[in-house]
């Protein structure tokens, strides 16, 4: 359930990729944001900081590996039972 429109875009280092404990097609990303890019501040609800990592969920099957440079769009999440950040792209950036 989308909580608000909402959307944000970071850039970063991926530090580790694991699979989600609960779902076994998802993936749970952290990355090192090296920059918040996102065009309208006030719909970029995950807010983050350069030099703050992030933890991310990502259905897609072919994840990034830990040290790629990625930009990723992602939003958050929520309903009755909690909130999550989800990708809804990743792009990987030269190194």
């Amino acid at each position: 359930m989308l909580v608000k429109p909402n959307k944000t875009v970071l850039r970063g280092r991926v530090i580790a990729v694991r699979a989600d404990a609960g779902n076994q097609q998802g993936r749970e990303l952290d990355i090192d944001v090296t920059e918040n890019c996102s065009p309208a501040p006030h719909e970029d609800f995950l807010k983050p900081k350069a030099g703050e990592p992030i933890t991310l969920y990502s259905s897609e099957t072919h994840a990034p590996a830990p040290g790629d440079l990625v930009e990723v769009e992602a939003t958050l999440l929520a309903g009755p039972f909690g909130e999550r950040a989800v990708t809804q792209r990743i792009k990987k950036l030269q190194k």
